[in-house]
């Protein structure tokens, strides 16, 4: 019997003994005896900060219909058809030339491309202010 934890791999259904001597592993598969296998020393991975990642503007397309109150804590671009309330209080409202929004529209910054369609009110509010609110 060799010395050493028995390990079993539950995938290849193997049985692995480690016989670990000096600090080095070594692996020798239960019943053979002429073959090992030496595993280098793992280095610990260096720890990373993930990068900030963009965010972009949510986009309505224009083939989407939504028929409620829009609200968003983020830009957000509209092509497609809103019946109801669209509040961004904090970031930018894009309307698109193929928009139609009817209802009111309550927003820190607006954009409106020629075509679009608007029946409502807009109200622009200091982003600081909607904040608040």
């Amino acid at each position: 019997m060799l010395g050493g934890q028995l390990y079993h791999c539950f995938v290849c259904r193997m049985q692995f003994y480690d016989v670990a001597h000096n600090g080095s592993s070594e692996i020798l598969r239960a019943g053979q005896t002429q073959a090992v296998l030496r595993m280098p020393e793992a280095k610990p991975a260096p720890i990373v900060e993930p990068a900030p990642v963009a965010r972009d503007a949510t986009v309505i397309g224009a083939t989407v219909t939504i028929i409620g109150h829009v609200t968003s804590a983020d830009d957000i671009s509209i092509d497609g058809r809103i019946e109801g309330p669209v509040v961004v209080p904090a970031h930018r409202l894009t309307i698109g030339a193929s928009a139609s929004i009817i209802g009111n529209i309550r927003t820190a910054s607006i954009s409106v491309a020629e075509g679009a369609c608007l029946r409502g009110r807009v109200e622009t509010v200091q982003a600081a202010r909607a904040a608040a609110t």
